[in-house]
């Protein structure tokens, strides 16, 4: 009877074994697979060309007949208005579009952002603005080529380009509260 216990122990402690050599080798191939195979989507961003970064030349202020600039305000509760009247996406691209196509070449559309502002907010405004431009050309396309800017030949789209530039100025107002101090 006692050899029968020994037997069953031993038999309880052998634990079964896994060949694992080629784990590593196929999971390194699964690896190789899934990153060839996966699409990598390119983000898209919003083209801007911001100012040099040192500042060793001071740049003189100039004077801008205030009728060529149509302010857009971002207020500290997400809000959008222009003239300090609150507006909705669709009337705000409206009236850019209007001021645009009025002024021409020479407009400027001045976003004054308060940094309490969301970014989501700010990034939302960025989007009318490219989908204003990108309804302005496609209205001077028709008008001019008698078909879509998409369909016009390279030069035709820069000459569009050029009538129609974008032409944006951003400031921020208010301060950041950052709170960098450490706490004892």
């Amino acid at each position: 009877m006692r050899l029968n216990t020994v037997w069953r122990k031993r038999r309880k402690r052998r634990v079964p074994q896994l060949n694992t050599v080629a784990t590593a080798d196929i999971s390194f191939m699964l690896l190789i697979f899934f990153l060839v195979t996966t699409s990598m989507d390119s983000d898209r961003v919003l083209k801007r060309q911001l100012p040099p970064r040192d500042k060793q030349e001071e740049v003189a202020p100039t004077d801008i007949d205030r009728r060529l600039v149509l302010t857009v305000d971002i207020t500290p509760g997400n809000k959008t208005s222009v003239n300090g009247n609150v507006v909705t996406d669709n009337e705000l691209q409206k009236m850019m579009a209007e001021h645009v196509e009025a002024v021409g070449k020479k407009h400027i559309i001045e976003i004054c952002a308060s940094s309490e502002a969301s970014y989501d907010t700010y990034f939302h405004l960025q989007n009318t603005i490219v989908n204003m431009y990108r309804e302005v050309r496609e209205k001077a396309a028709e008008k001019r080529y008698h078909k879509p800017f998409n369909e016009c030949d390279y030069e035709a789209q820069e000459k569009i380009k050029e009538d129609y530039p974008q032409r944006l100025s951003e400031r921020f107002t208010g301060t950041a509260t950052q709170n960098n101090t450490a706490k004892p």
